[in-house]
């Protein structure tokens, strides 16, 4: 599946927001959609399709540029080596590298990083010189959409599902000892709630492990300036964004095919063993939880006279969940709380605080909820 339009904050996530709404530019028509907000102007909502916001192009798509991770993502890599293939074969070509015909996929895969040094030749008739640049450009022109099928498969389909089934368990198991506020429900559930939760905020492109990655790159970013000199400042600035996106796009890769390493990884298991969940939901009336276009972050600030230190999702209007440490291996406890007004416009402006440029709600104005 090729989809231009790749949206890092899920469309079925989106879908719970959706109300009857109108737009600026057409105040009298109405239709199914949510109040979109510019994070600089929270004056009145502008109703929008979920599909036209919060996407960017081929956000996830393993081009040429990129193509230097696919050593480390082998399933990718299978992907981009079968695309060489099928393009030689639907040209009639073979690829040849120091004389030697490259005659299967383990030998295009064992020279790949030298294509600029391939020649071509035609398959009929046979060992004619095919046209180089053309073939270059060609093999140069491919995108692998694995990672947009896997966040398609392993979390658009199955986030509407496993909310459903979390919130069903949660409003209907009765509290330990019938009366306190922890509910014991499935930790397998919890589980699929918290890996969720971790791909929203991996798949951001905003992601850069958590204030990590920023400074590594700018450890570099010096030396390899006075190298380059200061005409190629751009060459190195753009040398470090790609950098960034490759890292980043490793770690959705290593989260989608539950690799034992990197951040989601890390994040899972460390859940798993130390973290306990508080969902919240709001009381009738008393307003509702806005989301952003960081739809879950960690909320880390010392100054804080409260400790409100933890990852927070809204994952409806009605529900949010924090994620802080607590016991031990007692992530299926789960303690279910209500927000009044107050406590709603306090998760309200943490949400904001944490948006990068833009807020959704199903809300047209948000005065009773900031």
């Amino acid at each position: 599946m090729s989809v231009k339009r790749q949206h890092y904050v899920p469309r079925v996530y989106l879908k719970n927001w959706e109300t009857r709404v109108s737009s600026k530019s057409e105040p009298g028509k109405y239709f199914q959609g949510i109040y979109y907000y510019e994070k600089d102007d929270l004056g009145t909502g502008d109703g929008k399709n979920k599909n036209s916001v919060l996407w960017e192009s081929r956000l996830y798509n393993i081009d040429y540029e990129l193509s230097f991770i696919i050593p480390s993502c082998p399933i990718i890599e299978e992907d981009y080596i079968a695309q060489i293939d099928a393009k030689l074969t639907s040209r009639g070509v073979d690829a040849y590298f120091n004389g030697e015909v490259l005659k299967d996929k383990e030998s295009l895969k064992q020279h790949f990083f030298k294509l600029d040094e391939w020649e071509f030749r035609h398959k009929e008739p046979p060992m004619k010189l095919a046209k180089r640049q053309a073939t270059l450009s060609d093999i140069k022109s491919i995108h692998s959409y694995i990672l947009e099928n896997a966040l398609d498969d392993v979390v658009e389909k199955k986030w509407q599902p496993i909310l459903d089934d979390f919130i069903h368990q949660m409003e209907t198991t009765v509290p330990l000892n019938g009366i306190d506020e922890i509910r014991r429900i499935d930790e397998s559930l919890v589980v699929d709630i918290i890996k969720m939760v971790i791909f929203l905020m991996c798949r951001n492109p905003d992601f850069d492990y958590l204030g990590i990655l920023p400074k590594i790159l700018n450890i570099f970013q010096k030396p390899l300036k006075d190298i380059t000199g200061t005409k190629n400042t751009v060459d190195v600035e753009d040398f470090l964004q790609i950098q960034q996106n490759a890292a980043w796009l490793r770690e959705l890769y290593n989260g989608l095919f539950e690799v034992p390493k990197g951040y989601f990884y890390t994040m899972k298991t460390t859940a798993q063993s130390t973290f306990q969940m508080i969902l919240f939901k709001t009381w009738e009336n008393q307003g509702s939880f806005i989301t952003s276009d960081k739809p879950a972050f960690l909320h880390d600030l010392l100054v804080e006279a409260t400790n409100n230190n933890a990852i927070y999702c809204p994952l409806t209007p009605d529900y949010l969940v924090m994620i802080t440490k607590g016991e031990k291996h007692s992530l299926r406890d789960v303690n279910f709380r209500m927000a009044n007004n107050d406590l709603i416009k306090k998760f309200n402006r943490m949400i904001l605080s944490h948006a990068n440029k833009a807020i959704v709600s199903d809300y047209k104005h948000l005065g009773y909820l900031l």
